[in-house]
């Protein structure tokens, strides 16, 4: 039963991917480099932690996890066909800001009611130690929905200003591209290019 719930956990993981691939792209198209590496930095981020997924179920049932096809997300679809960006216009960016923000804090608040609703099965099945690692993945997204509403209410007191939005993308490109690194933290030592068999040959 605990199996099943990570398996159908990995597969949402699979989904917000595509969520958070798409995000990147729409705000890419529109000249927010800012925000579409903030959702770049998600979908890495979310990459990392479906891999944590399907080596928690190898190591505890010792089986392969199979990835299945996720669904079309169809959020880019929607807001970009049709238009081009030299085409756009300043009400055209504005709106579809709004609606990809609206359509990120619904796909979170989706995700916490399933990962909630998966770890109270996990518990009520007795399996504590698959509870926590779901408690886990609740926590962080609990963490990232709070940070978004803030950010929204933000947006919304200033009606989505399209030149403030502009303003603070470097603020974001900066932001992120400190904390993508922060996901891998190289090694000089371990670095492609500087291998540790080259290393040992050294001494």
């Amino acid at each position: 039963m605990s199996l099943q719930i990570l398996g159908e956990i990995n597969k949402n993981y699979l989904t917000a991917l595509r969520v958070h691939d798409e995000l990147s792209q729409v705000f890419e198209f529109i000249g927010l480099q800012g925000y579409s590496l903030w959702h770049f930095y998600q979908y890495l981020e979310e990459s990392c932690t479906q891999r944590k997924i399907k080596a928690y179920i190898t190591d505890t049932y010792g089986v392969y996890c199979v990835d299945e096809a996720p669904p079309n997300v169809n959020i880019g679809e929607p807001l970009l066909k049709g238009k081009t960006r030299k085409g756009l216009k300043i009400e055209t960016s504005w709106d579809i800001v709004k609606k990809a923000f609206a359509a990120y804090c619904a796909f979170e608040e989706k995700n916490l009611q399933l990962y909630q609703q998966k770890a109270l099965q996990a518990f009520q099945n007795g399996d504590i130690s698959v509870f926590n690692f779901i408690s886990d993945l609740v926590r962080d997204v609990k963490n990232e929905l709070t940070y978004l509403n803030g950010k929204m209410a933000e947006l919304a007191s200033y009606n989505y200003e399209m030149a403030q939005i502009s303003a603070e993308q470097d603020t974001y490109y900066e932001r992120y591209t400190h904390l993508i690194g922060t996901l891998f933290k190289p090694k000089e030592q371990y670095h492609h290019y500087n291998s540790a068999v080259s290393k040992l040959d050294d001494v």
